[in-house]
C-alpha cells in the first residue's frame, strides 16, 4: 500500500513499522521500480545470516552481528575504501570478528563468498543489478 512520506508522515510511519515484513520500501526514485533505501524491520534483524549493503561506520553491521548472535554472521559490504576498512577495524575493536565480514566491493552483486543469506539490508541506494542480489539469498525471490 503506497503512502506519501511528506503527505501524510503518520500513516507512513505506522504502515513502515506495522511489521511483520522482511523489508520496507522507503522510498523510490522518480517511479522507477528501483530500491533507494529499505528499512530493516525488527522481523529482519534477528536472522542467522544477512548481507547489508552500505556499511558506513558499522554501526548497523554490530548491532546486527548482536542480534544474530554468535551463531549468525553478518556480511557488510561498503563500496568506499576507507569506510570499510574503518569498519573493519571498529567492528574489530568491539569484539566482532567472529561475527562480521566487511567487504570493500560494489553491493549491488552481492557477495557469493558468504553466501545464502536470509535478509538483504540496503542502508544505501541499490538500483543496478537487484536480481544478482536476490540470487545470494536463501529464500526464494519473488
Amino acid at each position: 500500500m503506497p503512502v506519501d512520506r511528506d503527505a501524510d508522515p503518520s500513516a507512513w510511519a505506522r504502515l513502515l513499522y506495522a511489521g511483520p515484513y522482511d523489508a520496507a520500501i522507503t522510498e523510490i526514485t522518480a517511479g522507477r521500480p528501483s530500491v533507494v533505501g529499505a528499512c530493516s524491520t525488527p522481523s529482519t534483524s534477528n536472522r542467522p545470516t544477512v548481507l547489508e549493503l552500505g556499511t558506513g561506520t558499522g554501526w548497523n553491521a554490530a548491532l546486527l552481528a548482536h542480534r544474530v548472535g554468535p551463531t549468525g554472521h553478518v556480511t557488510t559490504m561498503e563500496a568506499t575504501p576507507t569506510l570499510a576498512a574503518n569498519a573493519r577495524a571498529t567492528l574489530a575493536g568491539a569484539g566482532f570478528t567472529d561475527t562480521t565480514t566487511v567487504v570493500h566491493g560494489d553491493g549491488a552483486l552481492g557477495h557469493p563468498d558468504t553466501a545464502p543469506y536470509d535478509r538483504v539490508i540496503a542502508t544505501s541506494e541499490i538500483e543496478r543489478r537487484v536480481r544478482a542480489l536476490l540470487a545470494g539469498l536463501a529464500i526464494e525471490a519473488a
